[in-house]
């Protein structure tokens, strides 16, 4: 809730990957924001990396990922993501507290990544 007041027409932009919450506003070499980083502030966009397609409505859906076998198998490409905004924008600014109990979150749903999978063929 308190992600979505940092959104785009905030100063301050934020986007969460798996949790950890970056600020966006400016990459460490003072450049500006991405069109993808300013539609998407405000979110956790954590499920569309994952399924290799980052729309709204798979903005701010929480899974326990390790609760399915595919979507594990999609985890190294969530990890190559996470460095990237490491790299790009530095450590994390905060963490979203729904992932801090992460085993409680429900499994991902498989027939939106069967058809995530169908869509990127």
């Amino acid at each position: 809730e308190q992600l979505s007041q940092f959104g785009l027409g905030n100063e301050r932009l934020l986007i969460s990957v798996y949790g950890d919450i970056f600020d966006v506003t400016a990459d460490g070499a003072g450049g500006k924001p991405t069109a993808r980083d300013e539609l998407f502030a405000g979110h956790d966009i954590t499920w569309g990396l994952l399924l290799g397609q980052v729309t709204r409505c798979r903005c701010d859906k929480f899974y326990d990922v390790f609760k399915s076998r595919e979507a594990l198998e999609r985890f190294a490409g969530l990890c190559k993501w996470l460095g990237h905004y490491r790299a790009t924008f530095g450590e994390p600014v905060g963490r979203l507290a729904v992932y801090e109990n992460e085993e409680d979150l429900p499994a991902p749903p498989e027939a939106e990544m069967e058809e995530a999978a169908c869509s990127l063929m």
